[in-house]
């Protein structure tokens, strides 16, 4: 497209826990209009990524270059979360300004009113006096994705964002998320490879390497070029998957 550039670039990349790397060598770009569904095996490194792109874990070797004016906004997977914690709807979406704020930075006006603003897109506006802790799995997830969002980034990473949640939730996402790649970049680890296919504009394929395949179309003998043992990932009218033989 002709205002798309590259807001993301990965050059040789190196990174790990331990020892042993997790991703070796990754070379990868994200262009500004881009919505690239991240798939591989349990323990290829999908999460590792994003986790490196946002900054959470530093490279071992090559680097990061971000071309954004802000930080990316980051949907982790969810995780046993302490719902017992006294805040508000509003308050957690809020929170996601706190990298510029810093933690005692106070909130403005026009802070809690773009706040709304996301949470009505998220179809949960009611909700922002509510406890978050008293909310369904489904609008948490549609909380935490707003904060995520609430400082406008040009960049959002979402890890698994549709586990563990209700179906209402997983339809409204990806409506969601084709709105927002009208002015975001998304990047997206799922294993729901089938649906993801009828949305998403390429397809990284992450197994300790790196392979961004420039479409979201993808047959059986590439993902086996690319050592990304997964299901195959075909079209129709109802998003399916074949499973080779084994």
């Amino acid at each position: 497209m002709e205002n798309d550039k590259i807001i993301l670039r990965l050059e040789n990349v190196t990174v790990g826990y331990g020892q042993e790397p997790i991703l070796k060598n990754i070379h990868f770009s994200v262009q500004s209009t881009d919505f690239v569904g991240v798939i591989g095996p349990n323990g290829g490194g999908k999460t590792t990524l994003l986790r490196t792109i946002v900054g959470l874990l530093p490279p071992r070797e090559g680097r990061i270059i971000f071309e954004g004016t802000k930080p990316p906004g980051y949907l982790p997977q969810i995780t046993n979360m302490d719902t017992t914690f006294p805040i508000s709807v509003l308050e957690v979406v809020l929170s996601g300004l706190m990298a510029k704020k810093g933690f005692f930075g106070r909130f403005t006006g026009k802070d809690r009113q773009e706040a709304v603003q996301w949470l009505e897109f998220a179809r949960i506006g009611h909700l922002r006096d509510k406890s978050f802790g008293s909310l369904s799995g489904g609008q948490r997830q549609r909380v935490l994705l707003c904060r995520a969002l609430v400082n406008n980034p040009e960049l959002l990473l979402l890890d698994e964002p549709n586990t563990f949640v209700d179906n209402n939730f997983e339809n409204d996402l990806y409506q969601m998320l084709r709105k927002l790649n009208e002015t975001i970049a998304i990047i997206m680890v799922s294993h729901d490879i089938g649906t993801i296919s009828s949305y998403v504009k390429s397809i990284a394929c992450v197994n300790r390497n790196l392979h961004h395949h420039k479409s979201n179309i993808i047959t059986n003998e590439q993902l086996e070029a690319y050592n990304c043992p997964i299901q195959l990932i075909t079209h129709g009218n109802v998003p399916h998957t074949v499973l080779p033989k084994h």
